[in-house]
């Protein structure tokens, strides 16, 4: 043991690694769902991991104080309230640590948080809390196992966070009168069980640490108090982690008040993660609004900035922001003019729009707001419309010009991810992909194209008005008809390219999917459909 003991700590950190199984991990909400169980894109970063045997790191933290600091680190590296494997840990577990042992909470670098209640709770003693259910939910509604200390835990969240307002709309403990339901759809039993219980309520000491209030009368319909005490929470998680470098949040509702209280200084968060619920009909989505000033404010050197399934940007406060990534983003014309007020002096922006039909000039508007704001700025553009509907995928220079690209002098880096290009042989689309091609650009990326094109136009663009390209890529998924005279031409021109076909197994399998017995169903929802997309066009005219 001495000699274990005296190797070097980059050493000791293999072995704990050795001695715990580590695997991927993906936190709620950082995977968006194409389709119900069919395909799933992940844009969790690389760091994300959760180690499997947390047993092992706990045992290996008992053999000796060397070890243990090793193992500890290991252990609290990443902290989260979700594990892939299930619910190793209570989340509220966590929270306790986080508040009662600040040694431990130094050594958390990376913090993942979940806001929707789908949390289980399984200390002991326990008692089964219901939770009002989601407006038009077809499922019963979820209980929470809590214990004295998990109640009290999640009272001091409230206090600490300014949520003080209460209603009469309350979470009580079984059996006792006054649970509310927002959707008025209570079963018979439930009815029963509430009005045979009413003369308990006043047996009720009003001090138990079982009654959880958390429902400001303002709040809207669909935030109940389990959404308020979980943002609450990660509020209070974020905090009371001072070390922490990177924060993953998936935001099912945030709902804390515009004031928090009690905020401490985060000096080392450089990367935010946050998105919302693709999966939740619109009830959920994300918005970024100045109730997120105060992670802003509170961190000083935050540099990179990702949102997930953002639908709106509002009232957000200047930020020093040098990286902004949006993916499935669904902006109107308002909200990205509030994203280029709020973060000014971005160096790097990837754009990934989730437009629907008759969404041409909305594409427009926001390279051209793109090219005003970051103009003497931007050195990294990535223009993503891999999910934007099929319909808006005939990319036509009447619908949507780049050519204001061309005057962002300091752009070196430029990724466009489309399924669809030019594929004509004509002085337009020469000139169109001139057009999109910044002077100094070194590095030029496309990817997921689909279909048969032709690469000679693109090429001889890159050619002919970018002297300073240094590497062409092109991810598609079927080779251009003209490859061997396009190597030709970039092999002439010293520039240095790389075509790859790694696209082909996503898109084929779509391709069988609608090839499939499912045309019927699609019809019938396109005709479905088509009242709403006239709704949401009429919407987007007011922008």
């Amino acid at each position: 043991m001495s000699r274990l003991v005296a190797l070097p700590t980059e050493l000791l950190h293999r072995i704990a690694k050795i001695t715990s199984i580590y695997t991927g991990f993906v936190p709620w909400g950082c995977v968006m769902e194409k389709s119900d169980d069919v395909l799933w894109k992940s844009w969790e970063p690389d760091w994300l991991g959760q180690p499997v045997d947390r047993g092992a790191l706990r045992r290996l933290a008992l053999t000796c104080k060397t070890l243990a600091a090793v193992a500890l680190q290991l252990l609290y590296r990443h902290a989260s309230t979700v594990n892939w494997k299930g619910y190793l840990d209570t989340a509220t577990s966590l929270f306790r640590t986080l508040c009662s042992r600040p040694d431990l909470a130094a050594h958390v670098a990376e913090l993942t948080l979940g806001t929707d209640y789908y949390w289980h709770y399984c200390d002991a003693p326990v008692r089964r809390i219901p939770l009002p259910r989601e407006p038009n939910s077809h499922y019963k509604r979820q209980d929470w196992l809590i214990s004295p200390d998990e109640a009290a835990l999640f009272n001091k969240a409230l206090r600490d966070h300014g949520i003080t307002d209460m209603s009469c709309t309350k979470l009580w403990e079984p059996g006792i009168a006054g649970y509310s339901d927002f959707d008025g759809d209570d079963d018979e039993a439930d009815d029963q069980d509430d009005g045979g219980n009413a003369s308990n309520e006043q047996e009720h000491d009003s001090s138990s640490p079982y009654r959880i209030e958390a429902i400001k009368p303002n709040a809207p319909a669909h935030v109940d108090g389990s959404s308020r005490i979980c943002s609450a929470l990660a509020a209070l998680a974020i905090i009371k982690s001072p070390n922490v470098r990177r924060l993953c949040l998936s935001i099912r509702c945030w709902t804390l008040p515009r004031t928090v209280q009690s905020i401490g200084s985060l000096d080392r968060l450089t990367e935010v993660y946050l998105t919302g619920d693709p999966d939740s009909g619109g009830l959920y989505d994300f918005r970024l609004d100045s109730s997120f000033n105060w992670l802003f404010a509170a961190a000083p050197v935050l540099r990179k900035l990702s949102l997930g399934c953002v639908r709106k940007i509002r009232d957000v406060a200047p930020c020093t922001l040098t990286e902004l990534v949006l993916v499935e983003a669904d902006l109107k014309n308002a909200s990205v003019r509030e994203m280029c007020k709020s973060f000014p002096a971005l160096q790097r922006l990837s754009f990934g729009a989730s437009y629907l039909e008759g969404d041409g000039a909305k594409c427009s508007y926001v390279i051209r707001r793109i090219v005003k704001t970051y103009k003497n700025s931007l050195c990294y553009l990535r223009l993503d419309w891999s999910w934007a509907e099929e319909e808006l995928q005939q990319w036509k220079p009447a619908d949507m010009s780049l050519a204001e690209l061309k005057s962002m002098t300091r752009l070196t880096e430029l990724v466009v991810a489309t399924p669809f290009l030019h594929r004509d042989k004509n002085a337009d689309d020469w000139g169109f992909w001139a057009s999109l091609l910044a002077p100094n650009l070194n590095v030029l990326r496309f990817e997921n194209i689909s279909g048969d094109w032709l690469a000679l136009p693109l090429i001889s663009a890159v050619g002919d008005n970018c002297s300073q390209m240094r590497s062409v890529t092109v991810d598609c998924r079927k080779p251009p008809a003209d490859e061997a005279a396009v190597r030709s031409m970039l092999d002439s021109k010293r520039i240095g390219h790389e075509f790859c076909y790694t696209v082909a197994a996503e898109s084929a399998y779509w391709d069988d999917y609608s090839d499939g017995s499912d045309e019927s169903d699609e019809s019938d929802d396109d005709e479905e459909s088509e009242g709403s997309d006239d709704s949401e066009e009429s919407e987007e005219s007011d922008d």
